[in-house]
C-alpha cells in the first residue's frame, strides 16, 4: 500500500501535552519516513502561552512573541528524541485553530496531531477548545493524545464505524497505522435503539468490509448500547484497548458524542489516544431491521 502519510503537522503550546503529541509524530515520522511541522500560533488576545513579563518586555507584544516563540522552537531542533526527523518549524498568528487548520491545508498535510489537557477518562478526552475545535472541523485525520505513543505497546486498536459506504475513504490510512504497530484490530460497530440493526445485517457488513481489505488479525464485535460514545468505552474497558478509531461528520460527529459525563460514572480511568477522520454523510441502506 502506498505511503499516505507524507506530513505530519504537530501544533505546540509549548505544554507536557504539545510535547507528547511531537515525540509520537517524531516516531511515526522515522518508521513512514515523513517531513514533521512543528507549528506555534501566536494569538494575542488569548495568548497565555509565555509567561512574557519574566523574559522580555517591550511595545510590540505580538513581535515579542513571535520572537519568543521562536527562539523556544530552535531549541527542540537539537533535542535528542527528534534526531533524524526532517522536522521544519514555524510560527504563525491569527485564531489559534483556525491558522492550523490554515497551515494544514497550505503546506499539504496528511495528519494532525495535537495534545490534550490532562483530564480523566474519555467523557474528557476532547475539552481542550483548540483541539475540540479542529477535530470538529479538520478535513484532514487528526490524532489527539495526552501521553506520548509507543509504538511496541499498542497491542489492540478498535476501528468504530458504520461500516457503510463511507468507510473506503478513511480505511486506508487507518490501515496503513495497523501495519506500522502490528496490532490487532477490533471492528466494532455500535447498535443503539434508535439505529437499530438486525444481527444478520451487522455482521455480513463486517464481513464485507473485512473481505475488502484484506484483513487477517482482527476480530469482528456488535454490541448495543443506548449511545454510541457508551458503547464504545465500554468495549474499550473490556478488552485492553490502546488507540481508538473513529469517524466523525464535522461539528455533530465525534467531539460531541465523546463529550458526555456517563463514562466518567461508570468509572473509566483510562485515556485513549484517538484518531478522528471526518467523513461525509451518506444514506443508509434500506431494509436495514429485515434486509432483503
Amino acid at each position: 500500500m502506498a505511503d499516505l502519510i507524507n506530513t505530519i503537522l504537530v501544533p505546540t503550546d509549548f505544554s507536557e501535552e504539545a510535547d507528547a503529541a511531537l515525540f509520537t509524530a517524531a516516531t511515526f515520522a522515522k518508521k513512514l519516513q515523513s517531513k514533521l511541522i512543528l507549528l506555534h500560533v501566536v494569538d494575542i488576545p488569548g495568548y497565555g502561552s509565555f509567561q512574557l513579563k519574566n523574559e522580555i518586555s517591550g511595545t510590540n507584544l505580538e513581535e515579542i512573541a513571535t520572537t519568543v516563540a521562536v527562539d523556544r522552537l530552535k531549541r527542540y531542533q537539537t533535542n535528542p528524541q527528534l534526531k533524524g526527523v526532517n522536522l521544519l518549524t514555524k510560527v504563525s498568528s491569527g485564531k489559534v485553530y483556525r491558522t492550523i487548520l490554515h497551515e494544514a491545508e497550505k503546506s499539504q498535510v496528511d495528519l494532525i496531531i495535537m495534545g490534550t489537557q490532562g483530564h480523566t477518562g474519555i467523557d474528557k478526552f476532547l475539552m481542550g477548545s483548540n483541539t475540540k475545535k479542529v477535530v470538529q472541523v479538520s478535513d484532514i485525520p487528526v490524532l489527539t493524545l495526552k501521553d506520548p505513543i509507543k509504538i511496541k505497546e499498542v497491542k489492540n486498536i478498535v476501528f468504530a464505524s458504520s461500516f457503510n459506504q463511507e468507510y473506503s475513504f478513511s480505511f486506508p490510512m487507518i490501515y496503513q497505522f495497523m501495519e506500522l504497530f502490528n496490532a490487532k484490530l477490533h471492528l466494532l460497530k455500535v447498535i443503539t435503539p434508535s439505529d437499530f440493526e438486525s444481527s444478520q445485517f451487522s455482521s455480513n457488513t463486517i464481513k464485507n468490509f473485512a473481505s475488502e481489505f484484506l484483513l487477517e488479525n482482527y476480530e469482528m464485535h456488535t454490541i448495543n448500547a443506548y449511545n454510541i460514545e457508551e458503547g464504545i468505552s465500554w468495549f474499550c474497558q473490556q478488552h485492553e484497548i490502546d488507540m481508538i478509531f473513529m469517524e466523525t461528520h464535522g461539528r455533530k460527529g465525534l467531539a460531541h458524542l465523546l463529550v458526555g459525563s456517563h463514562t466518567e460514572r461508570m468509572g473509566q480511568k483510562h485515556q485513549f489516544p484517538l484518531f478522528s477522520v471526518k467523513m461525509v454523510d451518506v444514506k443508509k441502506p434500506r431494509g436495514v431491521i429485515f434486509p432483503d
